[in-house]
C-alpha cells in the first residue's frame, strides 16, 4: 500500500494537543498542500487564514459562545458551545479558517478539498488536525463576521472549514468502525 494511501486510512481527528507550535514553514508547506487541491474550473477562489495567536483563538471561542444565542443557531450546535469546557480548538496551538467566495457554487467543494489536503498532509508531517464546524455556521451573524472581518477573512466570503492544528498529545492507533454496506459497483 502507499504512504499516501496509508496516511488517508490512517488519519484521526485528534482532540488533545501538545502546546508545542508547528514551525511556520510547517505552516507555510500545509497550506501549498490545500492551494494544490483541485477546485472547479481552477478557480481556486479560496482564502486561509492561519491563526497561531492564543489570544486571537481564544477570542474565537468567545464569540461563538456569543452567537450562539441567536435563534437562528440549530440547538444541537448551542448544545455543544455552551459547555463550559467548550473551546473552539481542543487546545492546539493553530487555527485555519479555509473560506471561499459564495458567488461559486463549488466553493463549499473546493474548500472542503483543500481542507482535507491540509488534514492528510499534517499526519503525514506527525501532526494532528480535527474539522471543526461550527464557525462555519455562524459566519453570517454580524458580530461573528465583524471578528473574522478583523482576523482577515475576506469581506464576501464564507468560512466553508475550519480546522486545529497541532501535535498530537497522544498516539492514535485504533481503526474506528467503517459501515460495511455504503458501496455498490455497477460493472
Amino acid at each position: 500500500m502507499s504512504k499516501t494511501i496509508s496516511d488517508i486510512i490512517e488519519r484521526r481527528s485528534i482532540r488533545h494537543y501538545t502546546e508545542q507550535t508547528i514551525p511556520r514553514d510547517t505552516l507555510e508547506l500545509l497550506v501549498k498542500a490545500a492551494r494544490y487541491a483541485p477546485s472547479a474550473m481552477s478557480a481556486q477562489a479560496w482564502h486561509f487564514t492561519v491563526i497561531s495567536n492564543r489570544s486571537a483563538i481564544d477570542r474565537l471561542t468567545e464569540a461563538l459562545k456569543a452567537a450562539v444565542s441567536d435563534p437562528s443557531v440549530p440547538e444541537r450546535l448551542r448544545l455543544t458551545v455552551t459547555k463550559p469546557e467548550y473551546t473552539v480548538n481542543y487546545g492546539a496551538p493553530h487555527f485555519i479558517i479555509v473560506s471561499g467566495d459564495p458567488a461559486l457554487g463549488t466553493a463549499i467543494n473546493d474548500c472542503s478539498l483543500a481542507a482535507g489536503n491540509i488534514m492528510i498532509a499534517a499526519h503525514s508531517l506527525g501532526l494532528g488536525s480535527c474539522w471543526i464546524n461550527q464557525p462555519g455556521v455562524v459566519c453570517g451573524l454580524p458580530a461573528f463576521r465583524a471578528l473574522l472581518s478583523e482576523l482577515g477573512v475576506p469581506e464576501t466570503y464564507r468560512v466553508y472549514a475550519c480546522l486545529c492544528l497541532g501535535y498530537p498529545a497522544h498516539d492514535i492507533t485504533d481503526l474506528p468502525y467503517r459501515l460495511p454496506d455504503v458501496v455498490n459497483y455497477v460493472d
